[in-house]
């Protein structure tokens, strides 16, 4: 009779005690959310979203034709569980006039989505260091942002954050057509997700050990039948075959602005829309508000913000190519830095989706910087968004009077970490990163 192996015994042991730790901690992160969801009242956007949720029973796939009415913005499919709760709150209206239901019935989506990434995380990293994917699992159950987000705001970035997330992860493991799919779900979810779009290709074509030129296209193809399929009863609906281009490119024009009160080169001239002490300036008008006459006075800065985008989408690209690393989970986070800190018409929250990237480049590197990195982020993403919810929550509040300061003051601090994350991003990118390493976990004396 052969003997049991004593190390591999214990190595079982500890990996159902880390797979235990979890479950725990995913419930840890499910139930407190929903709980502070039920405790706090907040209205902005969450109007909007309500609004859209009582309209959807009217004509789920026609609720394009009447956009202007109730301010649709949005790609089509986070209007599926919108209608779903529309029509509950036709058969339970109570659930409306009793505050805490209807902040919870509005955030849960979001907070599940949210609490999801957690296993979601641990799963991309287990096979490369448990610890690590587990300390990854926990830092988001943690993250300050993604709390105040989901279950203090009840804003829908955490369902954007899982696709990505779940995007790449398919990407990375060698699973082309699942992986596209995941990323048409994320650009039909919110607008934002297309910034990856150039990350999507370096991980298709521009590997070491490329993925077979037929996947990959056979990827791209199941990517666009998903957005055809979507769209096609929404667009037959609205009665507008052009349905998809119009909300895509007018969602771009929507919000013309040098920044929508995001932390960023902008907010840090006192760029906050519009300034130069006129909220209606746009990023279509003379470069920083050069008067007539100027010799630069006929290049805009939205003119500007493009040169900066084609810039920066071109650095990320270099330095996958060229490097050793092929990391798409760096070189995500890079270009979402880059644009965001760099480029008119951001809003608070398109920071948001760095948050990932950052801990998928730590598990998958297992360089502790980028932890550190997921650490400081979270802190500017979470004041970011704390200062505007704040803001509009309680527009008498003294602290207003220096709300532009603030900004300034965040974005600066914000702008360091963009140069801290450059550098460690274009290391690991060239394949030179040389960072301080998470220990393999111990299961043995974990188990002990």
């Amino acid at each position: 009779m052969r003997k049991p192996n004593t190390a591999t015994a214990a190595a079982d042991r500890g990996g159902r005690q880390i797979l235990a730790m979890l479950c725990w901690i995913t419930a840890f992160a499910l139930l407190t959310r929903l709980a502070a969801a039920c405790g706090s009242f907040s209205h902005l956007d969450l109007y909007w979203y309500k609004g859209w949720a009582m309209d959807a029973p009217n004509g789920l796939f026609s609720i394009y034709t009447r956009a202007r009415e109730i301010s649709l913005d949005y790609p089509p499919l986070y209007l599926f569980p919108l209608h779903a709760i529309g029509r509950l709150c036709q058969h339970f209206p109570n659930l409306l006039r009793y505050y805490p239901y209807e902040m919870l019935l509005f955030k849960a989506v979001p907070i599940l989505f949210d609490a999801a990434c957690i296993p979601l995380i641990y799963a991309v990293g287990r096979k490369r260091n448990q610890w690590a994917a587990l300390t990854a699992a926990l830092a988001w159950a943690l993250c300050p942002a993604m709390f105040l987000n989901g279950a203090m705001w009840g804003q829908t970035d955490s369902i954007l954050c899982f696709e990505l997330l779940l995007s790449f992860w398919l990407l990375d493991s060698g699973r082309p057509i699942a992986g596209c799919v995941a990323f048409a779900a994320a650009g039909l979810t919110k607008y934002q997700a297309l910034a990856f779009l150039p990350v999507l290709l370096l991980e298709l074509f521009g590997k070491t050990r490329p993925i077979p030129w037929k996947k990959a296209l056979l990827g791209l193809g199941a990517a666009a039948l998903t957005v055809f399929a979507v769209f096609l009863p929404f667009s037959i609906g609205a009665k507008n075959p052009a349905l998809v281009f119009d909300l895509y490119l007018g969602g771009q024009n929507k919000y013309p602005y040098y920044t929508l009160n995001a932390c960023n080169f902008y907010a840090l001239l006192g760029l906050n829309w519009g300034g130069f002490g006129d909220p209606a300036t746009k990023d279509t008008q003379s470069l920083f508000g050069l008067p007539e006459g100027h010799f630069l006075a006929g290049i805009t800065t939205a003119h500007l913000s493009t040169v900066l985008t084609l810039l920066i989408i071109g650095w990320v690209c270099y330095l996958y190519i060229k490097g050793k690393g092929k990391s798409g989970w760096a070189a995500g986070l890079l270009l979402t830095q880059g644009l965001f800190l760099w480029t008119t018409r951001m809003h608070e929250r398109y920071q948001i989706v760095v948050l990932p990237f950052a801990l998928m480049a730590y598990v998958t590197s297992g360089n502790r910087r980028f932890l550190h990195l997921f650490g400081s982020l979270s802190v500017i993403v979470f004041f970011n968004q704390l200062l505007v919810l704040f803001r509009d929550n309680n527009m008498e509040a003294p602290w207003l009077l220096h709300y532009e300061t603030i900004l300034a003051v965040v974005s600066a601090v914000n702008l360091a970490v963009f140069f801290w994350s450059a550098r460690a991003c274009a290391r690991l990118l060239r394949g030179t990163d040389e960072g301080p390493k998470a220990s393999p976990p111990d299961l043995a004396a974990a188990a002990a």
